[in-house]
């Protein structure tokens, strides 16, 4: 099996799991940034704290408490 044939098996079962989180198959953490070291991950699951201003670290912290992960 090949990764991206077990992404596309994976991404289902965690979109199913993680219901309340975007989840993305593929994800790039710098995508329009040129010049930027940006590497993909296989399959990622938000909150996704992308923009240089915003910061979710209370969002993860309260899913992570709630779900009891």
């Amino acid at each position: 099996m090949t990764a991206f044939e077990y992404q596309n098996i994976l991404t289902p079962i965690m979109i199913q799991k993680f219901e309340s989180l975007e989840v993305i198959n593929e994800w790039r953490a710098f995508r329009g940034r040129n010049h930027q070291y940006s590497p993909r991950v296989n399959v990622a699951i938000g909150p996704f704290n992308i923009a240089p201003t915003s910061n979710k670290t209370e969002e993860y912290n309260q899913f992570f408490f709630t779900k009891n992960i």
